[in-house]
């Protein structure tokens, strides 16, 4: 299943959202991001002046992981033109069941979990 079939996600498009930090708990898997909220997402608004996306902060958040498998972890850490953080784009998630396949620039995992949580933060990336 694509991410975007899943209820949480269906109005980002991550492919050119941006993580910007990945923590790891004890039981959690967590992605600070820059979302691309597509028209269709209730916190959707026009795009900033310059930016091709609505971007929100928000954090996804893998709950109640039963496993967390890192295939490969990248330490290459980019600087965005605000000098901000940016580990690159999410190219690959797809979902099989309770287990979430992600790939990017800062690697790639795979996390089986009891629940996905999407966090928004109170107002767009400007």
């Amino acid at each position: 299943m694509n991410y975007y079939d899943e209820t949480c996600f269906a109005s980002i498009y991550l492919e050119d959202s941006y993580v910007l930090a990945i923590e790891e708990g004890v039981s959690t898997l967590s992605f600070a991001m820059e979302l691309v909220l597509l028209e269709s997402h209730p916190l959707y608004v026009k795009p900033a002046d310059g930016e091709a996306y609505c971007y929100w902060n928000a954090h996804i958040h893998f709950c109640l992981t039963q496993r967390v498998l890192w295939h490969e972890r990248s330490v290459l850490v980019s600087r965005d033109a605000n000098g901000d953080t940016d580990l690159g784009n999410v190219d690959v998630f797809r979902i099989e069941g309770a287990t979430y396949h992600l790939k990017g620039d800062w690697g790639s995992v795979s996390v089986t979990c009891g629940t996905v949580v999407v966090d928004y933060e109170g107002s767009p990336h400007t």
